[in-house]
């Protein structure tokens, strides 16, 4: 089994946010780095902190409509 542990905002997320400055990363390079994908399409990012442990913006799982499918795979 894998896990998500989500943390809660204080306060809800308002406006858009824009990642700026992007490269491509070697593979390996970020292995702790985690991408939520829905239909084989990246819609959010998360961080391993165990080996079954996923941690997760609340704004990620929220629109999964309370609905979650993991597949899990290493990528080389």
């Amino acid at each position: 089994n894998c896990y998500i542990f989500c943390l809660y905002h204080i306060d809800e997320l308002n406006g858009t946010f824009k990642v700026e400055n992007v490269s491509e990363a070697c593979p390996n390079s970020w292995p702790w780095h985690v991408s939520l994908q829905s239909h084989d399409t990246h819609y959010c990012s998360g961080v391993l902190i165990h080996p079954r442990w996923v941690l997760a913006p609340r704004h990620c799982l929220v629109i999964l409509d309370f609905m979650l499918m993991l597949h899990l795979k290493i990528w080389k």
